[in-house]
């Protein structure tokens, strides 16, 4: 045994060297330099004059078995095998790699030029959910139909078809797909990937979005019936009296000794810094101060919370609630100032967009007289 140990060690240390040697053979070879007379030219190395010339890879046979480099741009990766297709074979894999780690949309496929548009031009520039939205779309609906043909391939024919299956599924996916596509081939364009957008040419079913409603007094009082003695009263309040979004939802830090609430804004792109708005605290909130600041209200997701509103309320769904909010505000406050406390662009001018600034003063005294 104790010999068997020695022989594999020495085995291991003499292609260490084997791998080093190959190593400075392959440079030399590079630059031109002639191995033969180097220094590292070893005396039992045998060239054999069938060996394939593939530009990037260098092999060749020393003994009983065959080495091989792959330099590309700066990346050098070396092998050792037995086997002369084997050892083929993983060079080529290696310097595609190599290849496509230096352009990933080398291959021009859909798949690689879309990964590589998403994760470089379109995420720094939206915010994280709508980011997290399209490649979710991606994934699931663009990647296992047509991700794996190449750009140059797909015509307006194909998309037709395919879009006629996704809008069956969905007109509201659909429609993303279609803008997503279509900045893809546009970029495509742009690289000289391809001469023409096949999107220019495909027809695609628009898609009607329905705005929510706004509770009547009714729906509210049946509402605050329903939630009074159970677990999800201190959270459908919270929504109610904040019109805050899902995604702000658990980003809300009450501060009732200012009769405050600073919200973090879920509407940011990836190179903005982050956003807070500060809105004054209503007063149907402030029997709810214990159980609020308890924070127990948090552990209720959105999505948990929209399951209740549809078994309490039966029509619409939760984001009726921050209509329900702006549109009671509305009766009492000023239009520019319930779009502040919504999180909406304030204006459209200079003077709303830059230095318009709502004394919290005023914006409690606003508050103060609405009730709903």
């Amino acid at each position: 045994m104790e010999i068997q140990h020695y022989i594999d060690a020495l085995t291991k240390i003499d292609n260490a060297i084997a791998q080093v040697i190959g190593a400075l053979q392959g440079e030399i070879y590079k630059q031109g330099g002639d191995i033969k007379n180097s220094a590292f030219y070893p005396t039992k190395q045998k060239e054999e004059p069938n060996m394939p010339k593939l530009k990037n890879i260098y092999i060749y046979k020393r003994d009983k078995y065959y080495y091989g480099q792959v330099t590309y741009e700066g990346k050098k990766k070396s092998f050792t095998r037995k086997n002369k297709a084997e050892l083929i074979a993983d060079c080529k894999a290696t310097l595609e790699e190599f290849k496509e780690t230096a352009d990933p949309t080398k291959r021009r496929v859909l798949d690689t030029v879309a990964r590589y548009y998403l994760e470089n031009l379109k995420k720094p520039f939206i915010s994280d959910s709508y980011y997290n939205t399209l490649f979710k779309h991606y994934q699931k609906h663009v990647k296992p139909k047509i991700g794996s043909l190449k750009i140059s391939s797909i015509t307006p024919i194909i998309l037709q078809g395919y879009f006629e299956e996704l809008t069956s599924y969905s007109t509201r996916i659909a429609e993303d797909v279609k803008t997503l596509l279509n900045q893809i081939f546009e970029y495509s364009v742009g690289n000289n990937f391809i001469k023409v957008n096949p999107m220019r040419a495909v027809k695609v079913l628009r898609h009607e979005r329905e705005n929510g409603k706004a509770l009547t007094p009714e729906q509210i009082k049946k509402l605050k019936n329903v939630i009074e003695n159970t677990e999800y009263k201190t959270a459908f309040y919270i929504l109610l009296y904040t019109g805050v979004r899902g995604s702000e939802y658990d980003k809300l830090e009450f501060d009732f000794n200012n009769n405050v609430i600073k919200i973090k804004s879920s509407k940011l792109k990836q190179h903005q810094k982050e956003k807070y708005r500060t809105i004054p605290i209503l007063s149907a909130l402030h029997p709810l101060k214990d159980e609020i600041l308890k924070g127990e209200w948090q552990q209720y997701t959105p999505q948990i919370l929209d399951r209740r509103y549809k078994e309490f309320v039966g029509v619409g769904r939760l984001n009726w609630l921050r209509h329900t909010f702006q549109t009671y505000c509305c009766l009492t406050a000023p239009l520019e100032l319930v779009n502040f406390w919504a999180g909406h662009t304030v204006g459209k001018d200079m003077t709303s967009k830059v230095y318009l600034h709502y004394p919290m003063e005023y914006q409690q005294k606003m508050a103060s007289n609405i009730t709903y």
